[in-house]
């Protein structure tokens, strides 16, 4: 039998090896946290600050760990479509194929950001020839009507402002409060400009939820813990200490929290 330096056998070290091997093989795999966050700039940050990570603690509390519920946005989507996570925080009501959506008291409009001192697109006008940046994994109702548009999928929106800023992309399109949040963090402001007078769309941000009886049970738990929170005066406390712009909230927010199932919402091409 072949000796190590140690004096002991390689037979020996390969048994431990294999005990090791087989110890780990029956420890219990983490579940997957039952929530997924998709990372954006001052609305859900990659450190687990933003008002998406400290709303999920409010709902759940220790049930969830907030950073292990962070993903990039395509990731994300993907986590949920596969079923490995049971809510997505957060998708515009009726964007996403085959799911339920509690709809939180927000809303908000899509727009394009361009450069300052040029002109921004405005509903109606043709863009073929311009090339466009979006988010990838993010449904937009204007893309589906301009296929033969220019349009490049981005990681996230810092890639795509980065894009703009140095002329690889004529315009980025997208939700105009997240596009705010990283113009802000990219300290752009006085470079990139969007206009809330050239809105192409509304949307309602909403927690996405499997098109199923569980989807509907957790949809009517996280309703009751949210008209709680709106009772108490803790969610528009939330809201107002990260500075949220007020066409960014609706009024009236109580009546505001809705179940929408999948069969209310029209069918996708």
């Amino acid at each position: 039998m072949v000796r190590t330096s140690a004096g002991h056998s390689s037979a020996s070290r390969w048994q431990r090896g294999l005990a090791v091997l087989l110890c780990a093989a029956v420890l219990p795999v983490q579940a997957a946290s039952p929530v997924a966050l998709m990372s954006f700039p001052g609305f859900t940050n990659e450190d687990g600050t933003g008002f998406y990570p400290d709303l999920v603690r409010a709902l759940y509390g220790d049930e969830v760990d907030v950073k292990e519920s962070l993903f990039p946005p395509s990731r994300a989507l993907w986590m949920f479509d596969t079923h490995q996570t049971d809510v997505l925080f957060a998708i515009p009501v009726c964007r996403w194929k085959d799911a339920h959506f509690l709809s939180i008291g927000l809303h908000d409009y899509e727009v394009f950001v361009g450069p300052v001192g040029q002109p921004l697109p405005k509903p109606g006008d043709s863009l073929a020839g311009k090339s466009i940046a979006v988010v990838q994994g993010l449904t937009h109702t204007l893309r589906k009507r301009h296929p033969e548009w220019q349009w490049y999928d981005t990681l996230n929106y810092q890639q795509a402002m980065r894009m703009l800023m140095v002329g690889r992309v004529d315009y980025v399109y997208g939700y105009a409060f997240l596009m705010d949040q990283t113009i802000n963090q990219l300290k752009l402001g006085k470079t990139l400009r969007y206009d809330l007078g050239k809105v192409f769309d509304q949307t309602i941000p909403a927690l996405a939820l499997h098109a199923d009886a569980r989807g509907v049970a957790e949809a009517r738990k996280l309703e009751g813990r949210l008209k709680a929170m709106i009772a108490s005066g803790g969610y528009r406390k939330l809201m107002q200490s990260y500075n949220y712009p007020l066409w960014y909230y609706q009024d009236g927010l109580a009546g505001q929290i809705t179940l929408t199932r999948q069969a209310d919402c029209p069918q996708q091409d």
